[in-house]
């Protein structure tokens, strides 16, 4: 399915920004270029500086992981990104989203967690340097990212993914015609049907009934369709539909097969008396 990496626009950025300037200072300390007198007053220095790029860094990931749900409108979504991959299926009577909206919204809201957390992480340049234990040697930059401006691009990101969700549950009422699959009022439809006395004619049509539908929903419903930025997948659903329609469709089937035998039994009982009592010798007048 189509997803986000979290830290997708950090990782690259970090794994290749922080080795860089631990070698700077590595090559600076080998040459002699950096003296041990003021030592904590420069690394401290250092920190301001590496602390001010790492929350640009973190800014810029955010503002563009934030620009992929809203890009200009006089451009089209890559075609290689197919959309987040949306599943409808059926649970007991009622369909269902899978993932649903608020599952995405808990997801991809998190990203923004996700990318504050991994700019927390990164070490003091001087640790790596001269490793020390105790709790200096985990001493990380803390770079501080405006919480309004976090909760602003969270609150925008939502109402994007609340409005795309929109066409997906509009396209639900698609199958409200078969609603009565769904709610299972058919079962008891065709429970009620089988429990009573009903002529041969009245089976078959019942028949006939629910394969036209098995059929109906099977190729005339659409399996994948593309809306904004979900990509809807009904095919399991689909299947779901027919599998009931189908089932229906046995119990019927069923019934009329024992009926007919039923009356082919009646027929074979009513034949082999009026046989016996052909073949038998008339006791009197009245029997011949």
């Amino acid at each position: 399915s189509s997803g986000i990496n979290a830290e997708w626009p950090l990782r690259p950025g970090l794994k290749k920004w922080f080795p860089e300037v631990q070698n700077i200072f590595y090559q600076g300390n080998k040459s002699k270029q950096i003296t041990h007198t003021h030592l904590d007053a420069f690394f401290n220095s250092v920190s301001v500086l590496m602390t001010s790029q790492l929350r640009s860094l973190c800014m810029d990931s955010i503002d563009d992981y934030h620009e992929l749900y809203r890009p200009p409108t006089n451009i089209v979504r890559k075609q290689n990104f197919q959309g987040f991959i949306v599943r409808l299926v059926l649970e007991g009577s009622e369909m269902k989203f899978e993932p649903s909206c608020s599952d995405f919204e808990t997801v991809l809201l998190n990203v923004f967690d996700v990318f504050i957390k991994a700019v927390s992480m990164v070490p003091r340049v001087e640790t790596k340097l001269y490793p020390v234990e105790g709790a200096r040697s985990k001493a990380t930059l803390k770079p501080v990212i405006a919480e309004n401006h976090i909760t602003a691009m969270k609150s925008s990101v939502q109402q994007i993914i609340q409005r795309e969700f929109v066409p997906a549950e509009k396209h639900t009422k698609n199958f409200e015609q078969y609603e009565f699959l769904i709610n299972k009022e058919a079962d008891q439809f065709v429970e009620k049907f089988l429990s009573e006395d009903r002529p041969f004619e009245e089976l078959k049509a019942q028949v006939v009934r629910f394969k036209e539908l098995a059929d109906d929903i099977v190729y005339n419903s659409r399996k994948v369709i593309r809306l904004g930025m979900f990509e809807l997948h009904c095919d399991e659903l689909i299947r779901a539909l027919s599998k009931r329609a189908d089932s229906l469709c046995a119990k019927i089937l069923i019934k009329m097969s024992k009926t007919n035998m039923d009356l082919n039994k009646a027929l074979c009982e009513e034949y082999e008396a009026i046989a016996s009592k052909a073949l038998a010798t008339p006791a009197n007048t009245e029997q011949l």
